[in-house]
């Protein structure tokens, strides 16, 4: 068990199509914002109230390319590590300017996957009346999801085949004659 641990993981919606960039030393990676929602009901005048936040998210390498897949609108899950930077920011008019200190935070994401919704007016009905404590105002549940893995080297459960060769569907252990 690790002393230390940092990691986070978040489902939401890409805020604008992700941009692929590169760094001074030639390294390309993907950023894009994620946006996640919570809510909750108040209690004096029962309305719903909801609150986005949006988050920065960097991704290198494979998990990088696979990023550059998203687009603006597109349910996505991202898995990685909470960094933050430091940097000086100038406050004032020209005479009265000082500086500040400012921290912003960003996701470095190992794992990037693109999630789809079943989007159709039928299985929403279906997914309502599954839900336990739903109203229509605010729904306790989202829709089911399908997950599409944008597969990430960083992965523990990358998809490799047993053995170091692939097996055919058509292949069995079983000998030829058995049931």
């Amino acid at each position: 068990m690790a002393l230390y641990e940092n990691t986070i993981r978040l489902k939401g919606f890409i805020g604008k199509n992700a941009e692929t960039k590169a760094t001074a030393n030639g390294n390309t990676f993907t950023a894009f914002s994620l946006a996640t929602k919570s809510s909750y009901k108040d209690k004096q005048s029962g309305d719903w109230i909801s609150h986005t936040e949006w988050h920065r998210i960097i991704s290198f390498g494979t998990a990088a390319k696979y990023a550059q897949q998203l687009q603006k609108g597109d349910y996505a899950e991202v898995e990685g590590e909470l960094r933050s930077s430091e940097y000086e920011a100038e406050i004032g008019a020209r005479e009265k300017k000082q500086s500040s200190k400012r921290r912003s935070w960003e996701v470095r994401a190992s794992i990037v996957r693109k999630l789809e919704r079943i989007g159709s007016a039928e299985s929403e009905s279906k997914t309502q009346s599954s839900c336990v404590g739903s109203s229509a105002a605010m729904p306790r549940c989202l829709p089911r999801m399908v997950s599409a893995m944008i597969p990430s080297p960083f992965s523990p459960f990358a998809l490799r085949p047993a053995h170091g060769r692939s097996r055919r569907a058509s292949e069995s252990r079983l000998p030829s004659g058995t049931v």
